[in-house]
Order: structure tokens, then C-alpha cells, then sequence
């Protein structure tokens, strides 16, 4: 088994002062990277799609574009969860251990609320993936909000006027990453949680923006899955910033997709490959970079 990579990735940066010079303090915006591992259950299923996905290609017959993108998502969905890729047998068994990034989540909502977190945006990607993350809170008794493509603008505005205000308790607000539009303000959150990683730095920046406009001290923390198409995935997105740009929007896209695709590919077809990183080493990554003694 190769070398835990799981130690948290953390940055701090003062901001510049506000545009009318007055200077305010400055927030520190803290960022830290988490890469965390994947049940037996979410190898598997990755497995058997990386699988077809090369049995498919063998024959380097002409592909549909679309084919490499749609494997790709398939990909990141099961990175997040096996229910957010389909439901399954399974799905009456702990939501959390059927998952490795609802474990690393659920300790670190833990060590938040121990820090004195009250109020966190928990940023997804897939929109089935805000439903696993809906039930398994309402389970734990967590108050949730939640905001996605599909919701009505008077309950958009309702649901942000609420998060802004808090309340008594631990309140989670439940993000589809692309439905943060621009002018959204979430400035009251402790914490912004992004479960799965954008393709686009441009459009994760500007989410990173939604909780950014306030004084006091913001955490940004960003869940990948290690050894996945997610790792290869941050890799190559790097040198894309604008909003409008991103991984496939330039010649020779094809090749990107099948890229990410194929990252560590016979590891995974290896049945015997170990996880690079287990939950023991995601622990005390959280416990470094978040103690709470």
C-alpha cells in the first residue's frame, strides 16, 4: 500500500481591504483540501464501470463524444456515494459507511460544531447527491435547507433569508453548486463544504465568493476522493479560470475526458489494490487540521 496521502491540504490568505480603503480587519479565508477514500461498495461499482468503459473503447472504433463525458460523470457519482449513482439492495445500510466522503463528512460537521460552527453550506455538484445528503442529515436530526436548479425564486429567496438570519441550533445549507448564481449572498456561513470538485476554477471561485463578503473568519474545505478521476480532474482544471471556460471547451476535448477517464484505471481493475487512503487516515487529517482540544 502506497503512502497515506490523506494529510489535509491547508491555506490561509488575509483579504485586500474593501473598496472604500477603510480597512476592516480583513477576513482570513481558510482553505483546506481533504483528499478521502471510498467503501468497498463505491470500488466496486467504479470497477465495473471503468471496466465497460474500456472493454467499449478496445476496438478504438468512432466514439460519440458525449460517451467519455457521460462515463465521466458516472465517475464522480459514484466517488460521492453509490445511491447517487442508482439505487440500490443496499440502500437501507448506514448512509455512512456505504460512502467515504459522508464519513470524512460527518466527522468533520462534527469537529466544526466543536469549534463553534453554527451555520454551514455543504456544496454538491450532483443533484442526487443532495438527496442522499437531505435524508442522512434529516436522520441525524440536522436542520437543513436546501437550494438547487429547481426551486422556485420566492423559496430561493426564503431559504437565504433564513440561512442569514440562524437560529438556535446547527442549521446546514444544502447547495447545488451550479444554482450559487451570481449576487447570492451566504456571507453568515462558518464554513463552505465542497463535496465534489467543479471543472470549471472559474465557477468554484465564485462559489468560494458567496460566503466570502463578511469580516470574521471563513473556512473553505474541499472533499476528493483520492486515486480518482476527481484527483485528475483538480489537475487539470488548474490552468482554466474564467467562468466561461473549462475542461472541454477547447480543441482536442476528447482527449481531456479520456485522460481523466482512464487516471489509475488498472489500479482499480486490480481487485486486490488497497484504497490509497482509509478512514483512519482521513481521521487524522480532520483532527490536524481541525483540533478541537
Amino acid at each position: 500500500m502506497e503512502e497515506s496521502r490523506a494529510a489535509a491540504d491547508v491555506t490561509e490568505q488575509r483579504a485586500e481591504p474593501d473598496v472604500a480603503g477603510e480597512v476592516t480587519g480583513g477576513r482570513t479565508l481558510r482553505e483546506v483540501t481533504v483528499l478521502v477514500g471510498m467503501s468497498a461498495e463505491q470500488c466496486a461499482l467504479y470497477r465495473r464501470l471503468i471496466s465497460a468503459y474500456l472493454h467499449a473503447t478496445a476496438n478504438n472504433a468512432p466514439r460519440n463524444p458525449s460517451e467519455g463525458l457521460n462515463i465521466l460523470m458516472r465517475l464522480r457519482m459514484a466517488c460521492n456515494h453509490p445511491s447517487s449513482h442508482a439505487r440500490s439492495h443496499s440502500d437501507d445500510s448506514d448512509p455512512v459507511a456505504r460512502s467515504g466522503k459522508l464519513w470524512a463528512l460527518d466527522r468533520l460537521l462534527d469537529r466544526l460544531r466543536r469549534r463553534g460552527a453554527s451555520r454551514v453550506v455543504i456544496a454538491v455538484q450532483m443533484r442526487r447527491m443532495l438527496g442522499v445528503l437531505e435524508e442522512w442529515l434529516a436522520w441525524g436530526g440536522v436542520a437543513t435547507l436546501r437550494l438547487d436548479g429547481g426551486t422556485p425564486l420566492a423559496e430561493r429567496a426564503a431559504a437565504i433569508e433564513a440561512f442569514q438570519k440562524g437560529g438556535p441550533g446547527f442549521l446546514a445549507f444544502l447547495l447545488s453548486a451550479r444554482a450559487g448564481g451570481i449576487g447570492m449572498d451566504l456571507s453568515a456561513a462558518d464554513a463552505l463544504v465542497i463535496v465534489d470538485p467543479d471543472w470549471n476554477l472559474g465557477l468554484e471561485r465564485l462559489l468560494v465568493d458567496r460566503v466570502g463578503g463578511q469580516i470574521r473568519p471563513v473556512t473553505v474545505v474541499r472533499l476528493i476522493a483520492a486515486g480518482t478521476v476527481e484527483e485528475k480532474l483538480v489537475q487539470m482544471r488548474s490552468v482554466f479560470e474564467n467562468p466561461g471556460e473549462g475542461l472541454f471547451s477547447m480543441t482536442g476535448s476528447d482527449d481531456k475526458v479520456a485522460a481523466i477517464v482512464v487516471h489509475r484505471a488498472n489500479d482499480f481493475l486490480n481487485s486486490a489494490w488497497p484504497c490509497p487512503v482509509t478512514n483512519a487516515d482521513v481521521a487524522r487529517a480532520l483532527e490536524s487540521a481541525f483540533p478541537t482540544d
